[in-house]
């Protein structure tokens, strides 16, 4: 979990300096480590959807990014109320 949330922090990086490109990937990386780690309805996939979603957003990927936020932010009501 540790070395996961340290290249998350630095795919973060990356989209605050605008290299959403590599932040990209690194996202796409530690998203797919999450959904392998946890189930799929878990608390813990909330933020890493949402960083890689928002992501697509800012690379000007709408269609791709609106439903995952969508989804994300039905989940984080479910979770956190």
């Amino acid at each position: 979990d540790n070395l996961l949330a340290a290249v998350n922090n630095l795919s973060n990086v990356y989209v605050m300096v605008s290299r959403h490109v590599e932040a990209d990937v690194l996202l796409r990386e530690v998203l797919e480590k999450y959904e392998k780690k946890y189930a799929p309805d878990s608390a813990a996939l909330i933020v890493p959807r949402f960083n890689y979603a928002r992501n697509l957003a800012w690379m000007g990927r709408y269609e791709a990014s609106l439903p995952l936020l969508q989804a994300n932010l039905a989940r984080s009501v479910e979770v956190y109320g």
